[in-house]
């Protein structure tokens, strides 16, 4: 009995922990974002953390095609799959970039599906903006699907030539979904990285959801080798401790990361490959 209730509460905590804090703007399943603890707010460049912050697409040098794969638990109802291909300087816009992303999450039980149409701009040389538009389907075996759109926007400011700062708030409008008149809550995510070296980052999170306690990460990444990355990063609320490699092959970037959820007495892991396109 204690085991079966162990697994329900389990279940139950990661569950809230995606939807509350990630439905039509999931949370990134990035190894190298997982492995830093979460960090994504002020990541500009990088295309996976628009799910927290759109802005961070800005910057983007070239045209990229990433998969993430993670899994919490080794569970498949709580897997997710994502993917994400960003396209940088538009005709009509050299400074901007756009980006199409697929987000699935659990099982034939409880399935979430979100595609996202993501653009940001540097509005000033320092200051980037960014917006993305989502369609999130949920899916229950023995119930019919429910569906809404979601708007996130966020600002990256570039302070100096080695610290960022962010801000990015998912499902702003605050979607009903279903028919009881369920809500989707919006998630503020503040952040700064500072780039220690070229080869050394650090950074941390705060984030808000509605109705809830505020939780917060920090993490960072150093090169070892010139084809070689450490990462490690921390969060509490819920507690976890992460760490990961990365590997460039070229134009190709393999990541692995490792997540410990020392409360539930769980690990998890995320892998995820991104190409570059020329």
């Amino acid at each position: 009995m204690k085991h079966l209730i162990s697994i329900i509460v389990t279940c139950t905590l990661l569950l809230c922990s995606r939807t509350a804090a990630g439905s039509l703007v999931p949370v990134s399943s990035d190894a190298r974002i997982r492995a830093m603890g979460g960090v994504t707010a002020s990541l500009i460049g990088y295309a996976p953390a628009m799910y927290t912050n759109p802005a961070t697409l800005a910057g983007s040098e070239s045209m990229t095609a990433s998969l993430a794969y993670s899994d919490p638990l080794g569970k498949s109802a709580m897997t997710t799959v994502q993917g994400i291909l960003a396209v940088p300087r538009m005709p009509f816009d050299d400074q901007a970039t756009a980006a199409l992303a697929y987000d699935r999450f659990g099982d034939d039980l409880y399935r979430e599906t979100t595609v996202l149409l993501g653009y940001a701009t540097r509005v000033t040389q320092w200051l980037a903006a960014g917006v993305s538009f989502g369609w999130m389907q949920r899916e229950f075996s023995a119930a019919d699907d429910d569906s809404a759109p979601g708007i996130s926007a966020g600002l990256v400011a570039s302070v100096s030539e080695r610290l960022s700062i962010g801000a990015g708030m998912t499902a702003i409008n605050t979607p009903e979904i279903g028919d009881n008149g369920e809500t989707v809550p919006h998630v503020l995510t503040t952040g700064a990285t500072v780039r220690l070296d070229d080869d050394m980052l650090l950074g941390g999170d705060i984030r808000k959801q509605q109705g809830r306690k505020a939780s917060w990460c920090f993490g960072g990444e150093a090169g070892v080798l010139p084809w070689l990355m450490l990462r490690a990063g921390v969060s509490g609320n819920p507690w976890t401790y992460s760490g990961g490699t990365g590997l460039q092959l070229g134009d190709v970037h393999l990541d692995a990361a490792m997540i410990r959820y020392p409360d539930l007495e769980k690990t998890g892991f995320a892998v995820s490959v991104q190409m570059v396109i020329r």
